[in-house]
């Protein structure tokens, strides 16, 4: 860990840094809106499974049922983008920001904080 930690560190610069900003906005402002619009039109009568804190089978069922098939495709869709690509760029976007700042912060000769690099060490499925 330490040394993907280290490799992290030595190529966050400045200009990664703004590049993963930017693409961390652009997906906030543009992606996970339009996710949740899509499955909206399609959820909005039954509900969503993720939205349940208790459910049965038949019930999935059901949803699956209401939906159809392009409301299942746009389930799928939208589970790919909020569970697998959403995790990956806010952990992308907070290991790059944090080890930059902590490269900055602190005396390059003496170890930073090994907490920095909780984003990556938190990540996962």
């Amino acid at each position: 860990m330490t040394k993907l930690s280290n490799w992290i560190t030595e190529k966050s610069t400045g200009r990664l840094t703004l590049i993963a900003l930017f693409i961390f906005i652009i997906f906030i402002a543009t992606t996970l809106p339009t996710q949740s619009e899509k499955m909206e039109v399609y959820s909005s009568e039954v509900g969503s499974v993720d939205l349940s804190l208790w459910y049965t089978s038949d019930e999935v069922y059901e949803m699956a049922e209401a939906y159809g098939e392009e409301g299942r495709q746009a389930y799928i869709q939208a589970w790919l983008t909020f569970d697998v690509i959403w995790p990956i760029i806010y952990m992308v976007f907070l290991s790059i920001s944090i080890s930059y700042l902590f490269k900055k912060i602190f005396d390059k000769k003496k170890q930073s904080p090994p907490f920095k690099f909780s984003p990556v060490t938190q990540f996962d499925f």
